[in-house]
């Protein structure tokens, strides 16, 4: 066969085409390519964004708890106590915000304005740790603004639903105070007598020695002609 024909039966021959086997087949792929990978690379989209968002969220919260904790740590006036409560709820220091800004109010004598932040801390934080520790600072406030029968009352309710609680005893401490400034000095007397002789470990038993020595020289001055 010489060239000229070789060529010219190239040029007639007919471009090859898919079996109709091999149309299936591709087809059977682009179907499974449909049904099963964009399916997946949508799914394996949404973990992403489902990721990414709680990374974000997780960086959110962090945030804000470092903020709340710069607030609360550089807070110098009853404002910036009030700023971290207001701004930052849902972070740990907005318990301890609130009972610093009770504390602050009670040693200012604001006895009023702190006994109303201990009961915003029993309110907003029920389930907190520290809340006997608001339960007895309103004692304290009750103490101080000279309702002394109510002090009276919460300082013994605090020692009787918490018997074992680290301010048990001063509670117990608190209701023998409020005894004597009613007046009832042998009533005084006893409580600190009945703690001092229950409680010889207890750290609040100095304290409490230390009251009734006073309470006792007092005692024995309003018997003197």
């Amino acid at each position: 066969m010489s060239g000229e024909e070789k060529k010219e039966n190239l040029d007639v021959q007919e471009p090859v085409t898919a079996a109709p086997a091999d149309k299936e087949e591709v087809q059977q792929v682009m179907d499974l390519v449909r049904e099963y990978a964009v399916p997946a690379a949508i799914a394996l989209g949404l973990v992403l964004v489902v990721i990414l968002g709680f990374t974000a969220w997780r960086g959110y919260k962090k945030g804000l708890a470092e903020r709340a904790a710069t607030g609360l740590l550089t807070a110098r006036t009853v404002q910036d106590l009030e700023n971290v409560v207001s701004q930052f709820p849902e972070t740990p220091s907005a318990p301890a915000a609130l009972l610093t800004l009770a504390a602050e109010q009670l040693h200012s004598g604001q006895y009023l304005n702190a006994q109303n932040a201990y009961g915003r801390f029993e309110m907003q934080f029920p389930n907190h740790p520290l809340r006997p520790v608001a339960r007895i600072g309103t004692a304290y406030c009750m103490e101080g603004d000279g309702r002394l029968a109510e002090a009276d009352a919460a300082f013994r309710a605090f020692a009787a639903e918490y018997p074992d609680h680290y301010l048990a005893g001063v509670a117990v401490i608190g209701q023998a105070r409020c005894q004597e400034q009613m007046n009832n000095l042998e009533g005084a007397r006893k409580i600190y007598d009945d703690f001092i002789a229950a409680n010889p470990d207890s750290p609040w038993l100095q304290q409490a020695k230390t009251a009734l020595l006073y309470l006792e020289k007092n005692m024995r001055v309003a018997q003197k002609p």
